[in-house]
């Protein structure tokens, strides 16, 4: 598909960029603008209740879910706006707030992703891939994935590098594969760095290709690099990490994509030296946290996907899954 990028969108509080993952800001339909979670976090500690159920940039009431929001949102859609339709399009690939409609969804998401809108590429990817709504392509859902993980985002990354190291609708690679992996774990995307394991095994190095640093808050998103912004890492994999005990608690047991399940087995599965520690203080241990979450999106992994190597490299296997978009 056409190399296409949306145009730069900035966070109003801060003026800084907002991710190109647009499940790391939250966007508020009123005025069309995002903010980043951690801005928005802060502006509620000083909001009074009745603000709170207003937008924080124009004061309008926020849209009852329902038929509300999806008024709002056709409205942004005519205005050719690659996030509405990629938002729009969710809604009826679940039938939320509207009647299910695959096809009205695809459509949607292919008028998003032609205006480079990341999420939507990504989300393609995953219908091609899987054979929802489409008729199953891993060609198809390679160039879609690509053009997302070319933009940064790290589900696309992942599954990308699981294509390429299966050689499906890609020329097969173990290289390419570690790559993409590498891409997707300095964004903490656990699968890849479970993937780059596995792979580290089978290819018997004594030296781990990826040993975890601090980049965001694996909760709120925000960045690693502000000497006052000091991130701590999670006690029990050590693998993510967050800006304090609010955000872990958060994290910990959010619905979808919550760590609790997460961190349990990597730690079952992982054994890392303590010379591999890294950047931060230790944070909250989670083998006591009790806790509990925009737009929407998130990962979960789905069946095991095995393939034999080719291209004249040495024969090896690999069960990474790959990432599906869902609630």
């Amino acid at each position: 598909m056409d190399d296409v990028e949306e145009e730069e969108d900035k966070c109003p509080i801060c003026l800084n960029a907002l991710q190109k993952d647009s499940t790391k800001f939250i966007r508020y339909l009123c005025c069309g603008k995002g903010i980043h979670k951690w801005c928005h976090n802060g502006m509620m500690l000083v909001s009074s209740l009745s603000q709170k159920n207003s937008c924080p940039l124009c004061r309008a009431k926020h849209p009852k879910a329902g038929k509300e929001e999806i008024v709002k949102l056709r409205a942004w859609v005519e205005k050719g706006k690659a996030w509405a339709q990629d938002m729009l399009g969710e809604k009826y690939l679940y039938g939320f707030g509207v009647e299910q409609s695959k096809q009205k969804a695809i459509e949607l998401f292919e008028l998003s992703a032609r205006q480079g809108f990341a999420k939507a590429q990504f989300i393609l990817g995953c219908l091609y891939d899987e054979g929802q709504g489409v008729d199953q392509s891993y060609k198809k859902a390679a160039e879609y994935y690509e053009a997302a993980a070319g933009q940064g985002i790290a589900g696309a990354q992942y599954n990308m590098g699981s294509l390429c190291a299966n050689g499906y609708g890609v020329k097969q690679s173990f290289e390419t594969a570690r790559n993409w992996w590498m891409k997707a774990a300095a964004q903490g995307e656990e699968n890849a760095i479970k993937a780059l394991q596995d792979l580290d095994e089978e290819e018997e190095r004594t030296t781990p290709s990826f040993i975890p640093t601090p980049i965001e808050c694996a909760s709120c998103y925000r960045p690693h690099g502000d000497p006052k912004h000091k991130l701590s890492r999670c006690n029990g994999c050590r693998r993510v990490y967050y800006c304090g005990r609010e955000c872990q608690v958060k994290h910990w047991n959010r619905k979808i994509n919550g760590h609790k399940k997460n961190c349990k087995r990597e730690k079952r599965e992982t054994v890392m030296s303590d010379d591999l520690d890294g950047g931060g203080d230790s944070a909250t241990d989670n083998s006591g946290s009790s806790s509990g979450g925009s737009s929407s999106g998130s990962s979960s992994t789905g069946g095991s996907v095995a393939g034999a190597a080719g291209g004249g490299e040495e024969p090896k296997t690999t069960t990474a899954t790959r990432v599906t978009f869902r609630f």
